[in-house]
């Protein structure tokens, strides 16, 4: 049968086209239109494939293929939020790939100026992504959407990779940075056992140093975005450098793990690696966070996600991602993302973003 996979858009944006420009050194502007619930952030987020977790899977020097559009200098893609078509928020996204010395560890960044009207609640789907959020205005409550008693509320914050969805809450303005990681980065960059603080979100003060106590002050100095970039990138490389290394066995089983989104039994990656099973998923858990099921588990439901987005039913969705018995799909949807595939789609209360930049996505 045919990998119907291959059809899938990468760079469709939310059922409208806004700029599908891919260019390293691009700037331009996307402006507010569309859908009010998900047009313009689903725009900014989904015309750039640095969220994407495919490209961090990519063997080094292989490129994924640029789509057209406008060019400029900077890398950056830049939005206006306009409060008319965005629901009662407004504000400014800018996005960007990471510099050629981070590609593969750091899958992109995004800066952030929004000014909500009343509270505004997002549900981030579990997506593989560690997510590190450096703020410097009101902070963002994040709720466990499985477990609600489990709450954290935090002007910057980092998490270790969510196994189920959360829920952001904001009121007011928010500003700062979103850092998207794989997990082995931030295994390096952090220099502590993944397992230690997967699905605890954490401030990145505790993980990164005493050296970078007033981090937030800094970036909130810097005049504009590019400059607040370049502060961040210089920090994570340093990081990079200095952290331990992920053991070649652990890469190369994530990186499998992306590559077939997740429909891999262990016992093939454990032989792969010449490890024991036991032993893979031990060391799988210190530099990923998660046992290599668990991770497959999301990395199926983040394709079953893209496949409905590109117009499968749930019911081919499923199929397609490995799922053939459907109450077996529903079941492990719902106790990831803590409701069925039916309420997720209509569910106008709490918008969805599906491998977005950060706790401040519609």
């Amino acid at each position: 049968m045919r990998d119907r996979r291959a059809r899938v858009p990468e760079w469709r944006v939310g059922g409208r086209l806004y700029c599908t420009n891919t260019s390293r050194r691009g700037l331009w502007r996307v402006r507010a239109g569309g859908r009010s619930a998900s047009g313009l952030v689903g725009a900014v987020t989904d015309a750039i494939p640095c969220v994407d977790m495919r490209e961090a899977g990519r063997p080094s020097g292989e490129r994924r293929p640029e789509a057209h559009g406008a060019k400029s200098t900077t890398g950056a893609v830049r939005a206006e939020v306009d409060p008319a078509a965005n629901g009662a928020e407004a504000g400014e996204l800018v996005s960007r790939r990471a510099g050629p010395a981070l590609r593969g560890h750091v899958l992109g960044l995004r800066g952030f100026r929004l000014r909500a009207r009343g509270t505004r609640h997002r549900l981030v789907v579990p997506d593989g992504v560690v997510r590190m959020m450096i703020g410097f205005g009101e902070p963002v409550r994040v709720v466990d959407a499985i477990d609600p008693r489990r709450a954290v509320s935090g002007t910057s914050m980092v998490n270790g990779g969510c196994t189920t969805a959360v829920i952001g809450e904001h009121t007011g303005v928010l500003a700062g940075v979103t850092v998207l990681l794989t997990p082995l980065a931030a295994y390096r960059i952090c220099a502590l056992p993944m397992a230690e603080w997967v699905d605890r979100p954490l401030d990145p003060e505790h993980l990164l140093g005493t050296r970078e106590r007033h981090f937030d002050e800094r970036l909130a100095e810097c005049p504009d975005w590019p400059g607040r970039f370049a502060l961040i990138e210089k920090l994570l490389a340093a990081r990079l450098r200095d952290g331990p290394l992920c053991c070649p066995e652990v890469v190369g089983a994530w990186r499998e793990l992306m590559r077939l989104d997740g429909r891999v039994r262990v016992d093939e990656l454990a032989d792969a690696a010449g490890w024991s099973v036991r032993r893979l998923e031990r060391r799988f858990r210190e530099q990923v966070g998660t046992s290599p099921k668990t991770m497959a588990q999301v990395l199926r439901l983040r394709a079953a996600l893209r496949l409905h987005d590109a117009g499968l039913s749930w019911t081919e969705a499923a199929t397609e991602t490995g799922y053939h018995d459907q109450p077996h799909f529903v079941r492990t949807f719902k106790g990831l993302v803590g409701c069925t595939p039916g309420r997720f789609r209509s569910d106008q209360e709490v918008r969805r973003s599906v491998g977005e930049a950060g706790w401040v996505d519609s």
